[in-house]
């Protein structure tokens, strides 16, 4: 019997499957041992109080419902919503706390910082353990793509 593959793709779900049905799979497969279940992307556009609060709460409540060590969770701020990572902000506390002792990435759009610079003459000055990404909606369309939920408060 001759088997003729037409792409690789065929040919590697074919092997999959020998490997699988051999009893192969797992010896040659790599099994995920990290803890790591959950995958979120939170984003934030908006200045305003009440939302920012909100974050705080939902970010606050996964941690707690899933356990920390299960979530992974990036906060991206961008537009409005950079505010809510700077210096300034009345939250800077907790998000410099989360920045250090959680599985919690916090992200700040490049694109708004230089917009700010430009509009007002000053660069904003971010809260520490704040990252800095080329785009803040472009960061959450990548974490989409690898699989992340997108939650927007």
């Amino acid at each position: 019997m001759k088997i003729q593959f037409t792409t690789i793709k065929t040919m590697t779900i074919v092997l999959c499957l020998i490997w699988h049905n051999l009893g192969l799979a797992t010896a040659i497969i790599p099994t995920i041992s990290s803890p790591i279940k959950h995958h979120i992307v939170l984003q934030i556009s908006t200045a305003n109080p009440v939302v920012q609060q909100r974050v705080i709460t939902n970010v606050t409540n996964i941690l707690k419902y899933f356990g920390e060590d299960t979530v992974q969770l990036e906060l991206v701020a961008y537009g409005p919503g950079l505010s809510f990572l700077t210096q300034g902000n009345r939250h800077k506390e907790w998000v410099e706390t989360m920045a250090v002792h959680s599985n919690v990435v916090f992200s700040a759009c490049a694109n708004t910082m230089k917009r700010i610079e430009l509009n007002t003459g000053k660069k904003p000055v971010l809260s520490k353990g704040v990252g800095i990404v080329p785009g803040g909606i472009i960061r959450v369309i990548e974490l989409q793509e690898l699989g992340y939920v997108d939650i927007i408060p």
